[in-house]
């Protein structure tokens, strides 16, 4: 972050935001295996309910400070707030914000119990056990496929079909990002109640009905109710089967499984994202809100049909 406070030229930018990416990626790739090596199977799915349902908060909160420091440090140091001088002020509270984070960690005593068990196995053999690799990955990949045809555009859906104003999408949005929150802290409950499984795969099925309906029904009272139940029960399910997706694999396996996950997740969206408008040029919403209730629900036969029978009775 402190190269776009440096930077003077488009190369450094660019190198920025390369080194950037790069070091979000790592982030999100050892998230989850860390977790796991500092929980127990007791408290796992809380942990991971939590994270999720925090880094939802965090981004709703992050987007509004984001909106509104520039024009405070404008007034704070008499530049104009769309200068670079208050934008460079602005990554720099970023940054701060950032190395707080790292605090807590310095605090945590390193696990090896796992890896000592597990010399034998690199982290690249999770490629020998590829039908597993192949039953974890491919609801995920189905989920965000369908989760990119629509996600990134219903805004767009909303204001062309209601014409609704920006002002009133965005409370909209800031409601069914709350009702995202909600739903993951809920999710340990489903986790306790049906198992990590059953309850991605419920959460998944109960998802399209929601679709349907705020694809088809012309009515601004159902559109709203079912944009913010899907925003819930879509990702409700994240946290259970990460979680279980991490068990599933040996210690040392789970950064490779992880990074993987995230390719497979990426790919979905951009995938998504790409078919979504050419279908929206050609046929426009119809089609997709269909398509994406057809992936969720073949996702939630997926993972019932895999894992379900392996899984222990909560």
């Amino acid at each position: 972050l402190l190269g776009f406070v440096f930077a003077t030229g488009a190369t450094g930018l660019l190198v920025s935001s390369v080194a950037l990416g790069g070091a979000k990626t790592l982030l999100h790739v050892s998230r989850l295996p860390f977790m796991v090596e500092n929980s127990s199977e007791h408290n796992r799915t809380a942990l991971f309910s939590a994270d999720f349902s925090l880094l939802m908060l965090a981004g709703f909160l992050g987007n509004l400070l984001g909106g509104w420091l520039p024009g405070w440090l404008g007034t704070w140091t008499g530049v104009a707030a769309e200068s670079a001088a208050t934008y460079r002020l602005t990554v720099v509270a970023m940054a701060v914000l950032i190395a707080l984070s790292a605090v807590p960690y310095l605090f945590l005593q390193p696990r090896q119990e796992a890896y000592v068990a597990d010399q034998r196995h690199s982290p690249w053999t999770a490629f020998r056990e590829w039908p597993l690799l192949v039953r974890l990955l491919l609801p995920s990949l189905l989920i965000s496929l369908g989760g990119g045809l629509l996600v990134p555009f219903l805004n767009l859906y909303m204001k062309q079909t209601f014409n609704l104003p920006d002002a009133t999408l965005g409370v909209l949005f800031a409601v069914a990002d709350l009702c995202t929150g909600l739903a993951l802290l809920v999710a340990p409950l489903l986790g306790e109640r049906w198992g990590k499984v059953r309850a991605t795969a419920i959460t998944q099925v109960a998802t399209a009905p929601f679709l349907l309906a705020l694809g088809f029904v012309p009515a601004l009272p159902v559109a709203v109710a079912t944009l913010w139940g899907q925003a819930g029960l879509m990702r409700a399910g994240n946290p259970l089967y990460s979680a279980f997706t991490m068990e599933r694999v040996k210690p040392r396996q789970r950064g490779t499984v992880s990074s993987l996950r995230n390719m497979a997740w990426t790919f979905g969206r951009a995938a998504g994202q790409s078919l979504s408008g050419l279908v929206q040029v050609q046929w426009g919403f119809g089609p997709l809100f269909a398509a994406s209730a057809a992936l969720h629900l073949a996702s939630a036969g997926l993972i019932f049909t895999f894992f379900a029978r392996k899984e222990k009775s909560p």
